[in-house]
């Protein structure tokens, strides 16, 4: 008999054994355990339900510099991004949402496959899928990355937008701080000019309600604001440069700009305005009280900014968890190598779901005898 690998022993194999061979056999009757619900709302919601995934934000979820090991591979890795990514190849998985997902549904829809040239403030579809995410992206570009996602899904014949339930994972901030201390730097693509609070907040706020409004059974997952400031730390480290990608990394209002931040997607996330049977925004506080776990840099790409598939995988992770744990109890702590399994409590396991089809089997075979 083929052995079941346990979601949470594959979660902790791909961390610690990156070329970890995804053998992962699942009975043939977890697909037939799957309810055909005709409507349900968001709080229903279970990762079976899930059939579309999709992406925002910036070079982190675009995958920049994820798998480079030398700081002139300047390459795009969108396969392995931690909330997007649905690399496959050669027997092994990247630890990202997608693939966890997968364990649920094998038709999930939308994951970013490929690796390309970074393309800053530009997005194409191509192997992306409904990974929008643009390298130097800061909050302004949201409503393009909306908007583009939106298309893509009209466009695509496998995707039914009104119909499919939708898992929307947006997460920016980075860059409105690392350029939020200088004025008029703009590109041909890319508009770092007039960083402030107020219009992060308004810019985050303005996108969240165009998914609402056009792109429906979508549940989004608002990821808040990591505080950049931590880079301090490892500023200058052994393997890493001396200067920061990070242009306002040592001006001394930068950390109460991410804790304005940060409280202010708090409360854009507790909006009822944003929340319909249909439609619901999260936020995700995993980065709230990120600390720089021990061996940092392995965490890091080589400009000590991005994150290296380490990073991408306790992310992923750490996201995984904070969407099993109930609003107002979240954990906010990014070190996390544990996945949480889900339950009756949160949504619906595995285990219940082989549970449901052996009492499904029982009753037929009850039906018939009578």
């Amino acid at each position: 008999m083929k052995k079941i690998l346990t979601l949470k022993s594959y979660f902790l194999k791909t961390l610690l054994e990156p070329n970890f061979p995804a053998s992962i056999f699942l009975p043939e009757a977890f697909q037939q355990t799957r309810v055909n619900r005709r409507f349900y709302a968001f709080h229903e919601l279970r990762p079976d339900d899930i059939k579309v995934v999709a992406a925002m934000g910036d070079s982190i979820t675009a995958g920049f510099y994820a798998r480079s090991t030398y700081f002139w591979q300047i390459i795009e890795y969108t396969g392995v991004s931690w909330s997007i990514g649905g690399y496959l190849k050669n027997a092994t998985m990247s630890a990202t949402i997608p693939n966890f997902l997968e364990f649920y549904n094998a038709d999930v829809k939308g994951a970013s496959m490929s690796f390309r040239p970074p393309l800053p403030c530009i997005s194409i579809e191509s192997q992306n899928n409904l990974n929008v995410a643009m390298s130097g992206s800061t909050s302004g570009l949201l409503m393009k990355q909306a908007m583009n996602m939106k298309k893509i899904m009209e466009r695509r014949s496998d995707i039914n937008i009104d119909e499919d339930w939708k898992l929307i994972t947006l997460w920016i901030g980075g860059n409105d701080l690392c350029f939020s201390c200088v004025e008029g730097i703009t590109t041909p693509f890319c508009d770092f000019d007039n960083i402030t609070v107020e219009n992060f907040l308004k810019d985050v706020e303005e996108a969240l309600v165009y998914l609402k409004d056009n792109v429906p059974k979508a549940f989004v997952n608002l990821v808040n604001v990591v505080d950049v400031t931590l880079l301090r730390e490892i500023q200058g480290h052994e393997g890493c440069p001396k200067e920061s990608p990070c242009y306002c990394l040592n001006e001394g209002t930068l950390h109460e700009m991410a804790i304005e931040m940060q409280n202010g997607m708090s409360e854009l996330a507790a909006k009822g305005s944003l929340t319909t049977d249909t439609f619901t925004v999260v936020l995700q506080p995993f980065f709230e009280e990120m600390a720089l776990p021990p061996d940092p840099v392995s965490y890091f790409a080589p400009d000590c900014f991005h994150f290296s598939t380490k990073g991408h995988a306790t992310a992923a992770v750490s996201l995984w968890n904070n969407m099993l744990e109930p609003v107002g109890h979240k954990s906010t702590g990014f070190q996390s190598l544990e996945a949480k399994c889900p339950s009756k409590e949160n949504v619906i396991h595995l285990e219940l779901l082989l549970l449901h089809q052996q009492k499904q089997r029982r009753r037929s075979e009850r039906s018939k005898k009578e």
